[in-house]
């Protein structure tokens, strides 16, 4: 997977993808944390996929106890 993130402050921020064959998810993969401001490029591969199937994710950023999760996206 591939995208960006814009963070703002400081504050150690961990970003997870969130994924599976429904919108329950159901795996989570952690991408990284991050300390700094500003834009952050993001490449990830997932492995153990199963060809043909659609997924669903979304990106769900960690900061201070709270999270912020982005819409629901799909691939095959």
């Amino acid at each position: 997977l591939l995208g960006s993130m814009f963070m703002v402050g400081n504050n150690s921020t961990t970003l997870n993808i969130d994924y599976g064959t429904t919108t329950f998810y159901g795996s989570v993969a952690t991408v990284g944390s991050f300390t700094t401001a500003g834009q952050h490029n993001i490449s990830y591969g997932l492995t153990g996929l199963t060809c043909n199937t659609t997924y669903h994710y979304r990106l769900r950023a960690v900061r201070s106890g709270s999270s912020t999760t982005s819409n629901d996206s799909v691939f095959t």
